[in-house]
């Protein structure tokens, strides 16, 4: 899959914890962020985890903007789409999933999927 943005951020801002992929998608947990890439890569799902922040960034269109945050489950985060004032459109997760972790409502993530089997990272709202 060839991304239509670059995960190469234009602004890495470490002291405030913060990455600005394009100007309408900022990581508000950098350090987070870079560690669970790095765990998508070790696992085998790279991709995948591309595939979900390229969503993200699709999301944000026409003055919008998406904001992803760290989240308390596990390889997990929290998204939040704002409009061009800043209020809140939606709000939700961007929730891992894997056989150590089952999206069967269980702690830790208290997430439930259709398809429990499937392995990645997966929004939910």
């Amino acid at each position: 899959m060839t991304l239509a943005i670059s995960l190469t951020p234009v602004l890495d801002d470490p002291e405030n914890d913060i990455l600005h992929i394009t100007s309408s998608l900022r990581i508000k947990c950098r350090k987070r962020f870079l560690q669970e890439k790095e765990f998508a890569e070790k696992v085998g799902l790279g991709a995948e985890f591309d595939r979900a922040i390229q969503i993200a960034h699709e999301w944000a269109q026409n003055g919008q903007s998406v904001e992803i945050y760290s989240d308390f489950a596990p390889h997990s985060f929290g998204f939040a789409i704002l409009s061009n004032n800043g209020s809140c459109i939606l709000a939700g997760g961007l929730i891992y999933q894997g056989p150590e972790l089952p999206a069967n409502g269980s702690a830790p993530s208290f997430s439930v999927s259709m398809d429990s089997t499937r392995r990645g990272w997966f929004y939910h709202s």
